[in-house]
């Protein structure tokens, strides 16, 4: 079996319609996208060399510029509320929350991107939430959990915005968020903006510049003038991994 390392767009790390995105790879013209852990593809070439090989998928890689706030080895840049050392569990490369609270980052943001990647297990609601500036959360659940109001489904910014368009993927499927944050505009001590923020889901657009009024429910705190950590959230213990979190300051 071959090993061929290719770039699929469309599909970042095990995301996306791999389907529609695989018939646009020249001699792939089969592609399967298998739920497992690693991201990888299965498929059958036209090429005579590469009759049956393996595509190994590569992660979204960091910005020159970007400020990696989880690459697999530890949590040095993480601690949970009250600056108490982060206790989540990392294996095999990935961060996964285990019932001892939401951990934030000591670095902290203004405008700023920001990539990461989540993976919902079989079981569970798969519940846990990106944050931005510890005010804002960008909703993580799985697909397939109640019928949930679009404003709580899987990408939105909770019970403020619905998604233009719900891309989440199966359970065991790693997922990604890149986001574009514009903090809240302040003048002689009072807001003069809100925050704004977009939001790509699997590659896809679900948030475009929208408006974000205040703080969303479970926030560290309501201090918009200043800025704030990236905050992922423990939801009672639900388990949700990460991995490849990284940002850049705008």
């Amino acid at each position: 079996m071959s090993f061929i390392p290719i770039r699929l767009f469309l599909a970042r790390p095990a995301c996306g319609d791999v389907s529609a995105g695989a018939e646009r790879i020249p001699g792939f013209p089969r592609t399967n996208l298998p739920s497992e852990t690693d991201g990888s593809l299965q498929a059958a070439s036209t090429h005579p060399d590469t009759r049956r090989c393996r595509l190994v998928d590569i992660y979204e890689p960091p910005s020159k510029n970007a400020i990696v706030l989880f690459d697999g080895t530890d949590l040095s840049a993480w601690h949970k509320k009250g600056d108490e050392p982060a206790t989540w569990v990392i294996e095999d490369g990935i961060l996964s929350c285990n019932a001892t609270g939401n951990i934030m980052t000591t670095e902290l943001f203004e405008d700023c991107y920001i990539h990461v990647e989540f993976f919902i297990p079989a079981e569970g609601p798969g519940n846990s939430g990106v944050y931005l500036q510890g005010r804002y959360e960008i909703q993580v659940l799985s697909h397939d959990y109640r019928d949930m109001p679009d404003v709580k489904v899987c990408g939105a910014i909770y019970d403020v915005h619905a998604p233009l368009q719900q891309v989440q993927q199966a359970r065991e499927t790693w997922q990604s968020f890149d986001i574009i944050f514009r903090a809240p505009r302040m003048a002689d001590g009072e807001k003069a903006d809100n925050a704004r923020i977009t939001v790509l889901h699997n590659g896809m657009i679900i948030h475009n510049n929208v408006d974000i009024p205040g703080p969303t429910g479970g926030h560290l705190d309501v201090d918009e003038g200043t800025p704030g950590p990236l905050m992922l959230q423990d939801h009672g213990g639900n388990p949700v991994s990460f991995r490849n979190v990284w940002a850049v300051h705008l």
